[in-house]
C-alpha cells in the first residue's frame, strides 16, 4: 500500500491491529511532516473523551510502542 493521503495511513493503521507496535511507533517517532499529520489523525480517530487520563494513555499505547527511551 502506498499513498500520500496522512488519512489514508492513519485508518490502514487504526484497522490493522496485527502491525508490528514497534514500527509503528518508529514511523510516528519520524520528525517530518507527513508523518506528524499521519500520528494527528490517528490520535483524532481515537474516542478517549471520557476516560481519565491514565485510561486514555493506556488505550493510546496498545496501538504502537514508544521509540527509544520514551
Amino acid at each position: 500500500m502506498f499513498t500520500s493521503v496522512p488519512e489514508d495511513v492513519a485508518k490502514f493503521i487504526f484497522n490493522n491491529p496485527d502491525l508490528n507496535k514497534d514500527q509503528i511507533g518508529d514511523y510516528f517517532g519520524k520528525d517530518n511532516p507527513f508523518n506528524v499529520k499521519v500520528l494527528s489523525t490517528f490520535t483524532d480517530m481515537l474516542n478517549m473523551k471520557s476516560m481519565s487520563i491514565g485510561d486514555a494513555l493506556r488505550k493510546y499505547l496498545t496501538y504502537f510502542t514508544l521509540p527509544g527511551e520514551g
